[in-house]
C-alpha cells in the first residue's frame, strides 16, 4: 500500500541517525523498508551568508537557522523527486527526529484501511503535526484512531504524499538556484504545505497516532538546546458544521495569502532575512 519510505537525515546528525536506527525493527514490522536519504546542508548552499538575503543585522545563530530552513525545503523536494523517479504511486516521508511507539502496530492496520477508501483526489495523509488548519471534520472512526479531513497541518515529521501530485509540488517548490527567494517568501516548507496542499486536493490526518517528534536540537530554529514539539491530538478539535463551504473559503484565503506573499519576499530582499 505504501510504495516507499524515505528518511531525511543530515550526514553530521549521527545522533538522530542512531535514534532512528533503534526504531527500524518496529518500522519494518509494519511492512516498510525505510531508506535513509541525505539531507541538504543549507549552510553549504550557494548564496548562504551573502547579500541581499543575509545582512549585518542577522546574527550567526539566525543565519544558521535560515540555512537550516532552506536545506529542509530542498531535502523534501529531493525526496519527492526521488519518489517520482522511481515511479512510486505514493511515498511516506519521514524526518530523522520522528519517533514511533508500540501503539502504531494496530493504528497502522487502520491506516491501511483508510488508504483503501480515500477519494482519488487525496493529496496527503499526515501521521503527525500541530496547529491543524480549519475546517476539520471526522471522516471515519476506528478502535485505535480516527481519520480527519482538514486543510493542512504544520510539520513535515511524518506524512504520506499521493504520487498524482508529485509534479505539481515539484513545479512549485524551489531548486537550489531559487531557494533563497523562495525561503524569503514562504519561510519554511511545512508552513507552505499547510497552505498549498488543500489547493491541490484533499488533506487527511490520523489522530491519535503512534508517531511523534523526538526532543532533539533542531537545525532550523535559533534554539540552542533540544526542544519538545507539541503533541498531536485532535480529539477535542471543533468540527466544522458546513465543511464544504468552509473549505472553499479556506482555499480562497490560502490562494490569496500565497499570492500576496510576494510582498514578504520584496521586503526581505531589502532588509534581508
Amino acid at each position: 500500500m505504501i510504495d516507499g519510505c524515505l528518511v531525511i537525515n543530515l550526514s553530521h546528525r549521527t545522533d538522530r541517525r542512531q535514534l532512528f536506527k533503534e526504531q527500524i525493527p518496529l518500522v519494518r514490522s509494519l511492512g516498510l523498508n525505510p531508506e535513509r536519504m541525505e539531507a541538504v546542508h543549507g549552510r553549504r548552499l550557494p548564496g548562504f551568508g551573502e547579500k541581499p538575503w543575509f545582512t549585518e543585522r542577522l546574527s550567526e545563530k539566525r543565519s544558521n537557522a535560515w540555512g537550516g530552513k532552506a536545506g529542509c525545503t530542498l531535502s523534501h523536494r529531493n525526496a519527492i523527486a526521488l519518489a517520482k523517479e522511481r515511479g512510486w504511486k505514493n511515498v511516506l516521508i519521514l524526518e530523522d527526529d520522528v519517533s514511533f511507539d508500540a501503539a502504531i502496530a494496530v493504528q497502522w492496520k487502520e491506516l491501511m484501511e483508510v488508504m483503501k477508501v480515500l477519494p482519488d483526489d487525496w493529496v496527503a495523509v499526515y501521521l503527525y503535526g500541530h496547529h491543524p488548519v480549519s475546517p476539520v471534520k471526522a471522516v471515519q472512526a476506528y478502535p485505535a484512531t480516527t481519520c480527519y479531513e482538514l486543510c493542512g497541518l504544520f510539520s513535515t515529521t511524518a506524512y504520506i504524499l499521493n504520487g498524482k501530485y508529485f509534479d505539481d509540488l515539484l513545479l512549485a517548490l524551489p531548486i537550489e538556484k531559487t531557494i533563497w527567494s523562495w525561503t524569503a517568501r514562504h519561510k519554511t516548507v511545512d508552513r507552505w504545505l499547510s497552505r498549498k496542499l488543500c489547493l491541490l486536493g484533499r488533506v487527511y490526518a490520523l489522530s491519535p497516532f503512534g508517531a511523534s517528534h523526538l526532543e532533539t536540537q533542531s537545525d532550523t530554529t535559533t534554539a540552542g538546546e533540544a526542544y519538545d514539539a507539541p503533541s498531536f491530538d485532535m480529539t477535542n478539535r471543533a468540527q466544522a458544521k458546513c465543511f464544504s463551504v468552509s473549505r472553499m473559503f479556506r482555499c480562497l484565503r490560502n490562494r490569496v495569502v500565497l499570492d500576496l506573499s510576494i510582498a514578504r519576499q520584496w521586503g526581505k530582499r531589502w532588509r534581508g532575512l
